[in-house]
């Protein structure tokens, strides 16, 4: 069973990328590429992660 087995009915429970990387505190999470991001976050039971802006650098 998965946390999110348990949710309500009709309740989705949302990722952000900012769990893993921090775009404004830019060493928070630096060296954990997008794969990595989004392989754990479906590891988690997530089917989507929220699409954010990272600036150029």
């Amino acid at each position: 069973m998965h946390i999110l087995d348990f949710l309500p009915t009709g309740v989705r429970l949302a990722v952000s990328p900012l769990s893993w990387a921090n775009d404004v505190l830019e060493d928070l999470g630096a060296g954990i590429s997008l794969e990595t991001c989004l392989t754990e976050a479906a590891g988690a039971g997530y089917h989507g992660v929220e699409l954010e802006y990272l600036s150029a650098s």
